[in-house]
């Protein structure tokens, strides 16, 4: 009876062993997988970034080319009926 609780006993840290070692790789697998997927999504925000970057930056400079185009014009305006603002 002794014998036959060993080899159970056994069997089972066998089992377990195997149990976690698949938990583990399981893991192991699916942190890679998350990382992969963080990684793409990481990219695909600093690209979104970029482009919101990039259309501020043309949305200033239209703003100050208008206001370069006002201020000309508004000079022009003066210049032409005599008093300068």
């Amino acid at each position: 009876m002794r014998e036959e609780t060993r080899e159970q006993i056994s069997s089972l840290r066998e089992e377990t062993r195997k149990q976690i070692d698949t938990l583990k790789e399981d893991n192991r697998q699916q942190l890679e997988t998350l990382r992969e997927e963080n990684n793409k999504q990481f990219i695909n925000l600093h690209k979104e970034i970029t482009e919101v970057k990039i259309i501020t930056a043309k949305i200033e400079v239209t703003i100050q080319s208008q206001a370069v185009l006002s201020r000309e014009a508004q000079l022009f305006v003066g210049w032409v009926s005599g008093s300068v603002t």
